[in-house]
């Protein structure tokens, strides 16, 4: 099979990592409620949106690839910042790169996979959510910075309970007996979630402001007979390095002719969805399945030479077509974008999007609602409060969506 033969359909994965992780999440929020909350006291942790803004300075991100092997030694001489994911913390360290941040996503990251180098005599910083491994948090010798995970539902884990268990709760008995208390919440950030972990690396470059995002290490395949990077761990005898041979098999071949297998190719259609969400100008500096985006070479990266500017409305283009060849497509709101998986775009986009055009909320008195049917009651006098007049939540324009989406699956349709 190949990539553009291959449908990965998220709703398994995300259900199958919502059996894995999601049990462990809630359990790990109420091990971890006291150390956070004393954190939060005295300033070692807070929410990620305070951390000062890095007015677009350059920064790089690493994944688990076999081509970091290729570049973490010429990483040495990288001016900018690096967010890595805790998968490769101990790794840099290794070869002396000190990461700024550290992002864990899985609730199994903790503190036995960074131990054994002095992170407290470094400036890397720890981003994560309150549903990691207890002993990770415990541990962390520095500033730890938290947000919540946004799984595109407003009654999941992230949104709802543990909004509400890390919040301040003004007031008295008495206030809470007659339901006047407030609920202030200590971790306001909420990073959307796409299943793997560079794309959480990606929003918290966005929400930290950096400016051009380079990629090293994120394959999304194999190449040099390699699986991933060379792992480096440290050991009572010492520094152990973990080679990852790649095992003879069947794979699935990607579109530029590697080898890699469908979760690989589920994680890269995240890895676009999400890239498409941000608008940040991203380059690769891999090998890897990724041909969507602007290479640049390591040692150009290193060295300085001048990027190619592709412009936002171009990005967005040809993340949408290889997006459609996949059977996802973006929907752009009045606000934001959302992604949907459909077999047949022009019954199921058109129906999805008139279903969202039915919700509705009043200013007034801020009550929503879903009409049942499809005219616009925008202006209409509020059925609750009487006084409000109601207008769309987000609204999206049917038309103008539909016409993108036609051209991604035309285009794809003739490059075949």
């Amino acid at each position: 099979m190949t990539e553009s033969e291959l449908r990965t359909q998220s709703d398994k994965y995300n259900a199958a990592t919502a059996v894995t992780m999601g049990y462990q999440e809630i359990y790990n929020s109420a091990a971890n409620w006291q150390t956070i909350m004393d954190a939060f006291e005295i300033g070692q942790a807070k929410d990620l949106n305070e951390e000062p803004k890095k007015l677009l300075k350059p920064v790089v991100l690493t994944g688990s690839g076999p081509s970091l092997d290729d570049s973490i030694e010429k990483l040495r001489l990288w001016q900018g910042a690096i967010v890595c994911h805790y998968s490769q913390a101990l790794t840099l360290m290794h070869y002396d790169i000190e990461p700024d941040y550290i992002v864990a996503l899985d609730a199994i990251c903790n503190w036995e996979g960074l131990q054994g180098v002095p992170w407290e005599k470094t400036k890397t910083k720890l981003v994560l959510h309150a549903g990691m491994w207890p002993s990770l948090v415990k541990n962390w010798p520095n500033e730890m910075l938290f947000y919540r995970q946004n799984m595109g539902k407003p009654d999941s884990f992230g949104m709802s309970e543990q909004k509400i268990m890390y919040s301040d709760r003004p007031g008295t008995l008495e206030d809470a007996l007659a339901t006047r208390v407030k609920f202030i919440p200590k971790i306001k950030t909420e990073l959307t979630m796409f299943a793997c972990t560079p794309p959480a690396q990606l929003f918290v470059a966005q929400v930290l402001q950096y400016g051009n995002v380079f990629l090293s290490g994120m394959d999304f395949a194999y190449h040099g007979r390699k699986e991933r990077f060379t792992n480096w761990i440290v050991t009572d005898e010492g520094w152990k390095s973990e080679e990852h041979i790649l095992p003879e098999r069947e794979y699935v071949k990607t579109n530029n002719g590697l080898d890699t297998d469908p979760l690989h190719l589920y994680y890269k259609k995240n890895m676009i969805s999400a890239c498409r969400l941000s608008g940040q100008q991203i380059y690769t500096t891999d090998k890897g399945a990724i041909t969507e985006m602007p290479y640049i070479s390591i040692d150009d990266l290193i060295s300085g030479k001048k990027l190619p500017k592709i412009d936002p409305e171009t990005r967005k283009k040809t993340y949408d077509r290889y997006l459609a060849s996949i059977s996802c497509f973006a929907i752009d709101y009045e606000k934001g974008s959302s992604f949907v998986e459909v077999k047949d775009p022009e019954r199921d986009l058109t129906g999805f999007m008139m279903m969202r055009n039915r919700s509705y909320g009043c200013k007034s008195c801020g009550a929503e609602m879903n009409a049942s049917d499809d005219i616009d009651h925008t202006g209409d006098k509020c059925p609750q409060c009487q006084n409000g007049k109601i207008t769309r939540i987000n609204p999206v324009d049917i038309e103008s969506n539909m016409k993108r989406i036609r051209k991604a699956i035309e285009f794809n349709k003739v490059a075949k």
